[in-house]
């Protein structure tokens, strides 16, 4: 059966909205160009992996097996200068605990660096919401929405018995017309983004000798508590 246009009268024009939409709101980075905050320890080892992601893996065989989690710093920027602190401070809460759960089955959480162990530095860069209004309006007339969020970090993994650095990353990402109705709610794109973040420090964690089979999850009971916050629609 024929798609009968007469139902959806600005079809064409919601796509040239949408096409417009991002390239103004989210242009790419220009290539290889490499943010610098002067958060990290070091920066001249980070190599671009794309447009918008610069990473470093240090090759060395001594990864301690216990981390700890220094708070994550938030870093003033054209956007979050006008995010109620409340949500800046549940936002930080929520991508450390996000971490925590994602290793802690895997490695010794502790609450205070020790001589041997991989201290994490993570620094939330910049910080934008989707707009939730515009996107109702456009999944009901649209049917796709036209406003994501954005999220930037910076972050590096110390040993802090050589001082070395073990691994660092410069990242953006931005919310996809493909995400779930969820990720287009106001912090929802910014969530996911924290989540993805996580998952890669546990597969970066799982090459490395930091991972044992002996440890314990001490955090489960606080991390599912956080995750029910009201950041969640």
């Amino acid at each position: 059966m024929p798609f009968d246009f007469s139902v959806y009268p600005f079809f064409f024009l919601a796509i040239a909205v949408i096409g417009i939409s991002m390239l103004l709101k989210h242009r790419a980075k220009p290539q290889h160009k490499r943010p610098h905050t002067g958060f990290l320890s070091n920066y001249d080892k980070l190599s671009p992996k794309n447009s918008h992601s610069f990473f470093y893996f240090n090759q060395t065989d001594h990864w301690p097996q216990k981390i700890y989690f220094e708070p994550i710093t938030v870093l003033t920027s054209k956007n979050s200068q006008t995010i109620p602190k409340k949500y800046i401070k549940m936002l930080a809460s929520y991508f450390e605990y996000a971490m925590r759960e994602a290793v802690e089955k895997n490695i010794i959480i502790l609450e205070q660096p020790t001589p041997d162990c991989i201290h994490v530095r993570t620094a939330i860069a910049d910080l934008e919401s989707a707009n939730p209004v515009k996107n109702f309006f456009s999944r009901r007339f649209m049917l796709v929405p036209i406003d994501f969020g954005t999220a930037a970090i910076e972050g590096e993994l110390i040993n802090t018995q050589t001082g070395e650095q073990l691994a660092a990353i410069i990242d953006h990402q931005v919310g996809s017309v493909f995400s779930s109705p969820f990720h287009h709610a106001e912090w929802g794109d910014v969530m996911q983004a924290f989540d993805s973040w996580a998952k890669q420090l546990n597969k970066l964690l799982a090459k490395t000798p930091a991972y044992s089979s002996a440890t314990h999850a001490p955090f489960k009971a606080i991390t599912s508590k956080l995750r029910s916050t009201n950041l969640r629609p």
